[in-house]
């Protein structure tokens, strides 16, 4: 498989090139499907039930937990990335 004989130059500003971007670039919201799970419906219920010190300590380790648990979405476009204008990490 040779990925070089069908590439496309997207940017080239620190070469001093004048690049046409294709318009895919310009896309800055989520990248693909979102997903989302049943699980953020009976945490709800959970957390209906549960008495006042406890509910908000329950409460407190969801919001600790990262979004991917409850849902996900599709990652950002290439020009959001810090990559694009800075270092790449």
């Amino acid at each position: 498989m040779d990925t070089g004989t069908n590439s496309t130059v997207v940017a080239a500003e620190y070469l001093g090139m004048a690049i046409t971007e294709p318009p895919w670039l310009n896309y800055f919201r989520k990248w693909g499907p979102k997903l989302t799970y049943d699980i953020a419906e009976e945490i709800k219920k959970v957390e209906k039930l549960l008495p006042g010190k406890l509910k908000s300590a329950f409460d407190k380790f969801i919001r600790s937990l990262p979004n991917e648990v409850l849902g996900e979405e599709g990652p950002t476009g290439p020009k959001l990335k810090n990559n694009w204008t800075g270092d790449e990490v």
